[in-house]
């Protein structure tokens, strides 16, 4: 099981044959970070940029609170990953965005330094693009619960997130150490991120706190390799 409460409950039951292993996604996260890809458009993107918000997973209410921020703060770029995206989803984000922005399908290297916002409209490459920010926001915590706030702490960035977490430890766990910061509408995010870009020492600190818990929860695959299959 993951923790302690499982056992307890089992052992409640009658069942007494338990080994806490822990969650085998920390394991997941930090093997995608080792085997992260190379980005050279989105380097040249944030290569002159002082600080760079990667939004990832975002819904609709995920970017009315994002997106406004944004375009009021001309020291950040964003960089958007929708959870879903179809042309309509695409136009309807590119329209909200007053700065300049582009699709990540359609700049080039020789342009994309220029732009403002940059909209990620390929599959498959967000785990890998957390590294290239500052700050990352997490969607879905509008909506029926957060997506994978792991994949963007590993790199050791704090992470923003909306208010259905109820159901993941880990944002429990990542607001506790100040590694995570749960909010519920656009004057708590604002009040979070002004906070993190004016004071360098709270962005390094909570950035470091979010890694440090990544790491501490490493091993569980080991761990239930080996019960599984002990070595004589």
């Amino acid at each position: 099981v993951q923790n302690e409460q499982s056992r307890e409950l089992l052992h409640g039951i009658g069942v007494d044959n338990v080994v806490v292993a822990g969650d085998t996604r920390f394991d997941r996260v930090a093997d995608v970070m080792q085997t992260a890809k190379d980005f050279p458009l989105i380097e040249r993107f944030v290569s002159n940029a002082r600080f760079t918000l990667i939004m990832g997973s975002s819904w609709q209410p995920d970017e009315d609170i994002v997106i406004p921020y944004f375009d009021c703060h001309p020291e950040l770029k964003l960089i958007i990953a929708p959870h879903e995206f179809d042309r309509q989803r695409l136009s309807t984000i590119s329209s909200k965005v007053l700065r300049r922005g582009g699709f990540y399908s359609e700049v080039t290297i020789d342009d994309v330094a220029q732009r403002d916002c940059l909209v990620i409209d390929s599959f498959g490459i967000l785990s890998s693009l957390y590294r290239y920010g500052q700050i990352a926001y997490v969607g879905g915590g509008f909506g029926a619960g957060i997506h994978n706030i792991n994949e963007a702490a590993v790199y050791g960035v704090p992470v923003i997130f909306g208010p259905n977490h109820g159901k993941f430890q880990e944002a429990t766990d990542l607001i506790a150490c100040q590694g995570g910061f749960a909010i519920s509408n656009k004057e708590q995010f604002a009040q979070v991120m002004d906070r993190l870009l004016a004071d360098a020492d709270q962005l390094r600190r909570s950035g470091e706190a979010a890694g440090r818990y990544i790491q501490s929860h490493l091993g569980a695959t080991q761990l239930i390799y080996d019960r599984l299959f002990p070595q004589d």
